[in-house]
């Protein structure tokens, strides 16, 4: 009885075959998953983001933060005593850091220092709102992270 033995040359030829196998299947792989951005403009954003700074430290200097909260399925935005009797220009990004599909912005007005969204239009994950508003020629800034539940 023999037994068939390998030579050299195949063993080679196996081991460089299962590299070449192992190497297109990464590709594959590499080229199935979805990479997003935080932003698709993100360099002219970089060079504009010393106006966020200035911004978030203007909104530093207030007497409170804007309170954001949830009550029936809306999100509820409470502004500092500064803004009671005013009307200001304001747009709220909800950005999902799981995936930009999730992402949705609102423009708006406030009367009164409170606003309020549906949360119909949101994933119950985790967000960090950006909310931005301008008063007196001023520029406002301030990010919260926010779990929601609709």
């Amino acid at each position: 009885m023999t037994t068939a033995r390998i030579s050299w040359g195949t063993k080679i030829t196996f081991l460089y075959l299962g590299f070449v196998i192992l190497i297109v299947t990464l590709v594959w792989k590499s080229m199935k998953q979805d990479f997003d951005l935080v932003s698709n403009d993100y360099y002219n954003e970089e060079l504009a983001y010393q106006q966020v700074i200035n911004a978030g430290k203007n909104q530093a200097l207030l007497s409170a933060p804007v309170i954001i909260g949830q009550d029936k399925g809306r999100i509820v935005f409470d502004f500092p005593a500064e803004f009671e009797k005013v009307t200001l220009k304001a747009s709220v990004h909800f950005y999902c850091q799981a995936t930009t599909k999730w992402d949705k912005t609102y423009d708006f007005e406030i009367v009164d220092g409170q606003y309020s969204i549906a949360a119909t239009g949101l994933q119950p994950t985790y967000y960090v709102i950006k909310l931005k508003w301008e008063h007196n020629g001023k520029q406002y800034y301030q990010e919260t992270p926010i779990k929601v539940n609709t």
